[in-house]
C-alpha cells in the first residue's frame, strides 16, 4: 500500500501500444515502470538487479508490477 501511495504516475503522451511498436532496443529509453523510482529509492539494492540484466546483455529490463520480480528480454 505504501508504494501505491508514493508513486507519481507518468501521464504518457504516447500510448503504450505505439511505444511497443518501436524496436525493442529503444524500449529502454521510452518504456518504464512507475514504481521503479519509489522502489529504487526505498530499497537501493534493487536497482542492481535491473542493471545486472543489462550487463548480461538484455535489450530491455524492468521491474514487474510493484516490484515482486525483474525480467529481461534478450536477443538470441
Amino acid at each position: 500500500a505504501e508504494a501505491y501511495a508514493a508513486i507519481k504516475p507518468n501521464n504518457h503522451r504516447v500510448p503504450l501500444r505505439d511505444l511497443l511498436l518501436q524496436p525493442v532496443d529503444k524500449w529502454k529509453y521510452t518504456i518504464g515502470n512507475d514504481f521503479e523510482e519509489y522502489v529504487f529509492h526505498k530499497y537501493p539494492q534493487t536497482s542492481q538487479y535491473k542493471q545486472a540484466l543489462y550487463e548480461e546483455g538484455a535489450v530491455y529490463a524492468s521491474m514487474t508490477g510493484s516490484g515482486s520480480a525483474f525480467f529481461g528480454l534478450f536477443k538470441i
